[in-house]
């Protein structure tokens, strides 16, 4: 087989598979101690990473940068510019994250570790700062100054606000003030900074502290709510606040307020300000935004970046949570500011709110209904007092250059925003529509949705910018979403539109905050679904234009063309997409609910039915009823092999998994033959291969079947040794434990023993 090239193996590395150190010790020349591959676009050589200096460190947060904000890429220490391995001193990570912090913020995800080469009989330390490509929908910028060398410290080399990028093997900069938005676009981001995004605006931010800038010019009203929420924080006897309340009506800016008074005050030290919003209203409409976290295992390496803790790339989830908590515990009474919870669906977040983080800890959420709820004060926003709604109404007019408006009697404005219903964003969105189109406002009674349609009218907005086709695609995707998965190839049939308008369409729709898609992570196939606070708006567009007769028809050929595969309903839908590795999440009230609805569905006719025996099989693996989970991935498990068609990916995961349940139920021979067989069918499937034949050497051992422990253990080795950057080190080590227990089993053999023996 031919070797991997060192390009090849920084590449795999970028892409997520393998580790440093597995790069490292692959690309150097143990003999003399020589890198086999070159500084690029993606690798840069430091003979020291110095925390002596602030421009040292700055440098070095410059380069975190670039990687970040270009492809990707890894900084390795301990190597001339030739690339001469010559080791390095031990490296404080902690410190070294503490350092980097007030030049990165909290944002930049990066892992700092070392390895050991031996090179020429000796083992030298070689640390690296192993950077991903941002996620983010804007570049990461500098945010402190990084100084000139020597005499000139008081001078500044780079301005806070600088970006950084790379350009072949060098780290380039675009000057705050510079072409940032052409060279953001360059870099293949679509906002040029948080505020064009309408993401969150970060006003401070280093390792410890981390404060939300308010999403409009002032924050406006609710004095008397904002001094009242802070007393909570001096009550003995509860842990923090929960504000909940209806879309737009303010729960986000009245925190943000909190936060930013409880800082200053001194009543906290240490702040986190983490948010799952996805989604926030602007005068431009509806805009997407880069939330922190979307699960658990998100919410701990957010949470971990915060505290300058040096989580890896791999790191099991176990291990940050352990680590965040004990973190936690030592902090000075750290105040965790947790923003939009409706939107999370991992329980396990809710569940470390609620009843793992330390007593010292105080926490604010916000969430449309109270999701965290022990100890917490719950406060429902409701709306403004009518002064603060006529005082924020005056504001919002001369923001808008309403001056004639906005000089009117106090009373005035009062009776007015009486009518916008003491709404903020409803009294936001009326100035804003009053700058367009003034002669609403010679109207008595303000021309606006009722209460309940609020979101509505906000989309309804952001649908005049949209191209026709746009709007199109958006109607498709709200009146099809409920009967399949909304993929591109669907919209082209539904819609009738060509592959590029769909990709033009998307990217806006997307942009814009009214649709969100999802990418299947073993397939790359992305499906969209409809916002909530756009599902009405959509559906009512199709209506008007009469295009549901025409979305219906494309529908139907989409099905025949896919052979019928498409879910028959929402529930099945939603099933089918249930993730099996969050049932171990939920309570056991939850696990009963969603195996009522798997009962209801499995006694209908359709294309799913495998997938959901393995899913009401998991439900009773985590409700400790092994053996009736066996039962159920016995029936998918026959029915797949019974079936004559190829082994898809999702078949075969449910085989991997009732082999591993029927395995963990009984230790008898037939048992495990028949989770062997499973394994066989699949032993050609590039589905963890290693964790396959790892499994298919232990089981054959046990059943003392000489030629196939020799056969999958030689099989298992030349793939564990073909290709090992291809797999983590757990992978390679549950593959290693597996053949030491099968050895051992191997050993214990009297004599190889024929069928009537066995």
């Amino acid at each position: 087989m031919a070797r991997v090239s060192a390009q090849d193996l920084l590449q795999r590395l970028l892409s997520g598979i393998g580790t440093p150190p597995d790069y490292i010790s692959a690309v150097v020349d143990r003999i003399g101690g020589q890198f086999e591959d070159q500084e690029s676009k993606y690798m840069d050589f430091k003979e020291i990473f110095s925390t002596s200096d602030e421009r040292s460190v700055g440098e070095l947060a410059r380069d975190i940068l670039a990687f970040s904000n270009t492809s990707g890429g890894i900084l390795i220490g301990g190597v001339t510019d030739e690339g001469k391995v010559i080791g390095h001193a031990p490296i404080d990570y902690r410190g070294l994250r503490e350092r980097l912090g007030p030049f990165l913020g909290t944002f930049v995800d990066y892992e700092i570790g070392a390895t050991s080469v031996n090179v020429s009989g000796h083992e030298v330390s070689v640390p690296y700062i192993f950077v991903p490509r941002s996620i983010r929908s804007h570049p990461n910028f500098l945010r402190k100054d990084i100084p000139l060398r020597g005499n000139f410290a008081r001078k500044v080399k780079y301005l806070r606000g600088s970006l950084f990028f790379r350009d072949g093997n060098s780290t380039r900069v675009e000057p705050a003030g510079g072409e940032i938005e052409a060279r953001a676009a360059e870099l293949r981001f679509s906002s040029p900074t948080p505020r064009i995004g309408n993401s969150f605006l970060v006003e401070e931010d280093k390792p410890g502290v981390r404060i939300y800038a308010h999403l409009n010019d002032r924050f406006f009203g609710r004095d008397q709510e904002v001094d009242d929420l802070l007393s909570r924080f001096d009550d003995p006897r509860g842990r923090g606040i929960s504000i909940a309340g209806m879309g737009g009506i303010g729960k986000t800016e009245l925190a943000i307020e909190v936060v930013k008074r409880a800082y200053h005050s001194k009543r906290f030290k240490h702040i986190y300000s983490g948010s799952a919003k996805r989604s926030l209203y602007s005068a431009a409409g509806v805009r997407e935004t880069d939330p922190c976290f979307l699960d658990f295992p998100g919410f701990l390496r957010d949470l971990g970046a915060w505290m300058g803790l040096d989580f890896r790339i791999h790191t099991p989830i176990e291990e940050m949570n352990v680590a965040c908590l004990g973190h936690l515990k030592q902090m000075p009474r750290p105040l965790l500011f947790v923003d939009n919870l409706e939107t999370v669906q991992d329980h396990r977040v809710f569940s470390f709110l609620d009843k793992e983080v330390p007593s010292n800890v105080w926490l604010l959420t916000t969430s449309r209904v109270h999701k965290v709820k022990d100890y917490l004060h719950a406060k429902q926003l409701d709306f403004m007092l009518p002064g603060d709604a006529a005082r924020l109404l005056r504001h919002e007019l001369k923001r808008q250059g309403m001056k004639e408006y906005a000089d009117l009697p106090i009373d005035v404005l009062e009776s007015r925003a009486i009518n916008l219903q003491r709404h903020p964003l409803m009294i936001r969105w009326y100035a804003w529509s009053c700058k367009r189109e003034p002669h609403s406002w010679n109207k008595t009674i303000p021309r606006v949705p009722p209460r309940s349609d609020v979101e509505s009218f906000c989309v309804g907005q952001t649908l005049q910018s949209l191209s026709p086709v746009a709007r199109k695609i958006l109607a498709a995707i709200s009146v099809t979403e409920d009967q399949s998965e909304i993929t591109p190839e669907c919209l082209g049939y539904v819609a009738g539109a060509s592959e590029a308008e769909l990709d033009v369409a998307l990217h806006d729709i997307e942009s814009a905050g009214l649709v969100s898609g999802a990418v299947d992570p073993q397939t790359g196939q992305i499906s969209y679904t409809t916002s909530p606070m756009a599902n009405s708006a959509a559906k009512e567009l199709a209506r008007k234009n009469d295009w549901e007769r025409e979305f219906g028809r494309g529908f139907k050929n989409y099905q025949v063309a896919c052979g019928g595969d498409s879910p028959p309903d929402p529930l099945v839908k939603n099933l089918i997409e249930f993730e099996p590795n969050l049932i171990k999440s939920l309570t056991s009230d939850e696990i009963r609910e969603l195996k009522s609805r798997i009962e209801r569905v499995l006694a209908r006719p359709h294309a799913y039915h495998n997938q959901l025996l393995a899913l009401d099989a998991e439900c009773e693996r985590h409700s400790g009823h092994l053996l009736s989970a066996d039962s159920r991935y016995r029936e998918a498990a026959d029915a797949i092999l019974n079936s004559g068609k190829p082994i898809d990916l999702k078949s075969a995961r449910i085989l991997l998994e009732a082999a591993t349940v029927a395995r963990a139920a009984f230790q008898t021979e037939p048992q495990l033959k028949r989770a062997i067989s499973y394994l066989r069918a699949i032993q050609d499937h590039d589905l963890v291969p290693l964790r396959v034949f790892g499994m298919l050497v232990e089981m054959s051992a046990r059943v003392g079947d000489a030629d196939a422990y020799d056969g999958y253990l030689s099989k298992g080795n030349k793939i564990r040794n073909a290709d090992r950057m291809r797999f983590t080190s757990e992978q390679l080590e549950a593959f290693d434990d597996a053949v030491a227990r099968a050895h051992l089993l191997r050993k214990n053999w009297k004599s190889p023993r024929t069928d009537s023996e066995r």
